[in-house]
């Protein structure tokens, strides 16, 4: 790519590209920048999220680790957008942003017998989005909502697949907003306790033990409430993970007013702000 670009839907009746610079656009499909670019983050990473197989013993979501991944690879009369194998296994992934897999390379697939994902990456777009970018890249990988078994067949198909996708664009279009108003305006609020805690993590199946530092503070109500009537503020608790932080503020005398600096967190399969440090103000 000659520079950044931002994914744009203006006036034309094709989706098209802006440089970042705000120079004039690039009349680029989203199939060669988001698809290109969703394709090189997992050809670099060699790994990825994906669902629990279909009708396999294992239920639970888990990694997925290649030694080799391959781009546009002819196997018979498909060419997937990655063949991607590892020691014991070989797993056909497929972008999709404005196609997504038709019948018959379905039913080729089907014969193969080859494992096969397909990622849905359309809900992006609808947002102005700078390409390369972090949150896509986490995305591809980490996010769980958006990609479908097409091999293995799904016993239970989503009934309604524009509605998740309208979700899908939804919680994101919602975190993009409140991550960039938070990277140059991180929310104040008045932390008024600190203390320690433990806890369990499912990741993927697997418990994992942890320490977490609670954070008590005054949040005000928010716009909604406040059209709704109420007046004020609430006691919320938040929430950053690692004992290894509350040394950090330990002498901290409370109250006192802090930014809260929060990040995307895939953990779970699904966007959600995680709190990862508190700016106290003197």
């Amino acid at each position: 790519m000659c520079e950044s670009v931002v994914a744009k839907k203006g006036d034309i009746k094709e989706h098209h590209f802006a440089h970042a610079s705000n120079k004039e656009s690039c009349y680029i499909s989203p199939e060669s920048i988001l698809h290109k670019y969703a394709k090189e983050v997992i050809m670099k990473q060699k790994q990825i999220y994906l669902p629990a197989l279909p009708n396999s013993d294992d239920k639970h979501e888990k990694l997925w680790q290649f030694h080799t991944v391959n781009p546009e690879q002819n196997v018979g009369n498909i060419r997937p957008d990655l063949v991607a194998i590892s020691d014991d296994d070989m797993v056909f992934i497929e972008i999709a942003v404005t196609f997504f897999i038709h019948d018959e390379k379905r039913t080729f697939i089907e014969k193969l017998g080859v494992k096969t994902i397909e990622i849905d990456l359309s809900a992006f777009l609808d947002i102005d989005i700078e390409i390369p970018n972090s949150f896509i890249s986490n995305f591809t990988i980490h996010h769980l909502e958006n990609k479908t078994w097409i091999y293995p067949k799904e016993k239970i198909v989503n009934q309604n697949p524009s509605l998740n996708n309208q979700s899908i664009q939804q919680n994101l279009s919602n975190h993009l907003k409140e991550s960039n108003a938070m990277s140059s305006n991180n929310p104040v609020f008045t932390v008024v306790g600190l203390h320690k805690s433990k806890g369990t993590f499912n990741n993927y199946g697997r418990s994992i033990d942890y320490d977490n530092l609670v954070v008590t503070a005054i949040r005000p109500f928010t716009d909604n409430q406040t059209r709704e009537g109420a007046i004020g503020h609430t006691f919320e608790q938040f929430k950053i993970k690692g004992s290894e932080n509350f040394h950090l503020y330990k002498d901290v005398t409370l109250p006192c007013q802090a930014e809260f600096v929060f990040e995307a967190d895939f953990s779970s399969g699904k966007i959600k702000s995680k709190l990862t440090q508190l700016l106290f103000i003197d």
